[in-house]
């Protein structure tokens, strides 16, 4: 079945580099789309879905077309080089949430009818990110031979670890071979860098070093932990002389962490930017856009639980704070932000004043990158924030409402999915 119809044909890697390196599959795949209601498996035992009502929304319109199936949650989305959309997310393999899980993938050609799929490939893989580079889809997760519920009785498996897929001209999901410090590395976020990909996250050593790796062709990775002192790396993003990346160090001075930026011309050498003095602060999204780049992210504060973090470079190299016109960074976390030619479109929540985890969706606009004004809350509250991705049509939101419940001494959690949709004509700085 076709994972992502609209992505042009062209070639890809060897037949010796793209083959399943992982154990046989022991659950057969569904061979048609799912829709809601039905299993996972013959052997399913646990209800992972709870088909919640989406509660009415605010700014944001819910997304009709989405069907959860026995998903638990959607954890990235992308678009595709021709204007569609795909998302990734994962169920159970029959023994609940904290069981094996299997991969489960969305596709749709504009934003509003979904067809949602379960390939063969993706059994005991929780995707974790999906982004389009050229031709192709890559979808980025994790593979385990054994579960939280098996775990003291797992033998050692070389395949556990990270693991990488390629979907060429609609094709089935083929997996990518790793080399071991792959595999064994955690990847903690992924971009696109003109035709190259770009990871972060820690490295397979002892010290679980920082580490930036890139790649042409998702096979030969570059590392490099020269990364002028970020540990961790937060975001990437392409700009300025060629990659701008935001983390934290930790200051003796002060005891606590700082922001820091840079930008690297190669993607093995970075140098220092200039930015404001931000303490506990986190940087988790950038982006380029009219005038130059705006980065998002939330910082500490002796006031509220968390205030909303943005700042603005016009180069990539001096960074200010910026702030949000009417007040609506207060209590709030921003977790996205994309750009068009015309404007600033950041993704994010307020906490719940009794209960933080609960948080409510909130989106922001801005024509400069530098005064932001809330468009309003999108709908209904979540405690599991999930991806958004800004398509031709407007911006789409998946995040999930999910709850622990014990059933006949099985322990399981029950998720709802809500998917929002913003058309681009609210999207209005």
């Amino acid at each position: 079945m076709s994972v992502v119809a609209l992505i042009a044909c062209a070639c890809g890697p060897t037949a010796q580099a793209i083959r399943p390196t992982l154990p046989p599959r022991s659950i057969p795949p569904a061979d048609e789309s799912l829709q809601p209601g039905d299993s996972v498996s013959a052997g399913q035992s646990v209800a992972p879905a709870a088909s919640g009502t989406i509660p009415p929304g605010g700014i944001g319109q819910p997304i009709a077309g989405f069907a959860q199936g026995n998903a638990y949650e959607v954890t990235d989305a992308t678009t595709t080089p021709a204007g569609g959309l795909v998302a990734v997310g994962f169920a159970g393999t029959g023994e609940g949430y904290y069981g094996l899980h299997r991969g489960v993938v969305w596709t749709s050609p504009d934003g509003q009818t979904w067809q949602q799929t379960m390939d063969p490939a993706l059994l005991d893989v929780s995707p974790t990110y999906v982004l389009a580079s050229g031709d192709s889809v890559y979808l980025f997760g994790e593979y385990e031979s054994c579960s939280n519920l098996t775990e003291d009785e797992c033998p050692d498996d070389p395949n556990t670890g990270t693991v990488l897929f390629r979907s060429t001209s609609g094709g089935p999901w083929e997996q990518v071979a790793q080399t071991t410090d792959i595999i064994q590395a955690s990847f903690e976020g992924v971009a696109t860098w003109n035709s190259s990909i770009v990871a972060w996250g820690s490295a397979a050593d002892d010290n679980s070093t920082t580490t930036l790796w890139t790649s042409a062709d998702a096979l030969t990775w570059h590392a490099t932990s020269d990364l002028a002192g970020l540990d961790p790396v937060d975001a990437v993003t392409t700009g300025g002389p060629g990659l701008i990346a935001f983390g934290s160090k930790f200051d003796d001075a002060i005891h606590d962490a700082q922001l820091v930026g840079a930008t690297s011309t190669d993607g093995t050498h970075f140098t220092s930017t200039t930015v404001p003095p931000v303490t506990a602060g986190t940087v988790t999204g950038i982006a380029p856009g009219p005038g130059g780049y705006a980065a998002v992210g939330w910082a500490a504060s002796e006031d509220e639980p968390s205030l909303g973090l943005t700042v603005f470079s016009p180069d990539g190299s001096t960074w200010t704070e910026t702030t949000a016109s009417d007040a609506s960074f207060d209590n709030a976390l921003v977790n996205d932000v994309h750009a068009t030619a015309n404007e600033y479109v950041a993704v994010g929540s307020t906490l719940g004043d009794d209960d933080m985890e609960l948080q409510t969706g909130r989106v922001w606009v801005s024509g400069d990158g530098q005064s932001w004004r809330s468009l309003g809350d999108l709908g209904g509250q979540y405690n599991q924030y999930g991806a958004s991705v800004l398509a031709p049509s407007g911006l789409y939101v998946f995040n999930t409402y999910e709850e622990d419940v014990d059933e006949e001494d099985v322990s399981d959690v029950k998720s709802t999915i809500y998917g929002w949709f913003v058309p681009n004509d609210h999207l209005t700085p």
